[in-house]
């Protein structure tokens, strides 16, 4: 099992579609990608992407964003009105299979570990509908609660922040 980043010049169709299934199947938790367009967007708004592939296949993506993106996200925006400069992480997942196997735990230290500016690592995770594992490995991972959201009467948040 190997972590790489992706190279934004080089996605597949095939990388596309794999990732969009993987996304897709821990709906509503991550937010939905309609198709390979949207996502190919998302990725080139990243500033990096970080995936977890066992040979050809994916097995878990870690998409990280910086304060200059382009992204419209209303949890990214939040951020943004809160730090002059920090790293958003959108979304990550692994594959069921892989799931409690430390994985999600290497893509976060790699996000760590390349955070060369030193600057907060924000996230949210959902509390409407409650995504309790997320919750826990978040704050495992050593994030810290800043504040909880309803955005509407379907869909609340829990924004977290980790400082190095």
């Amino acid at each position: 099992m190997e972590i790489e980043t992706v190279n934004k010049n080089n996605i597949s169709e095939n990388f596309l579609h794999s990732f969009l299934r993987l996304n897709n199947s821990y709906n509503p938790f991550l937010g939905p990608l309609n198709d390979s367009e949207h996502l190919d967007a998302l990725l080139n708004k990243s500033l990096y992407t970080l995936v977890l592939k066992d040979g050809n296949l994916l097995k878990g993506f870690c998409v990280v964003f910086r304060e200059n993106s382009k992204y419209e996200s209303k949890n990214y925006h939040f951020f943004k009105q809160r730090h002059k400069k920090f790293l958003y992480v959108d979304r990550i997942s692994v594959s069921e299979d892989l799931l409690y196997k430390g994985f999600g735990t290497k893509m976060y230290e790699h996000v760590f570990e390349n955070n060369k500016a030193n600057v907060p690592v924000c996230a949210e995770v959902n509390i409407v509908p409650v995504n309790k594992e997320s919750i826990k490995f978040h704050e495992k991972m050593g994030f810290k609660k800043v504040c909880e959201t309803h955005l509407n009467s379907k869909y609340g948040v829990r924004y977290y922040e980790r400082c190095l």
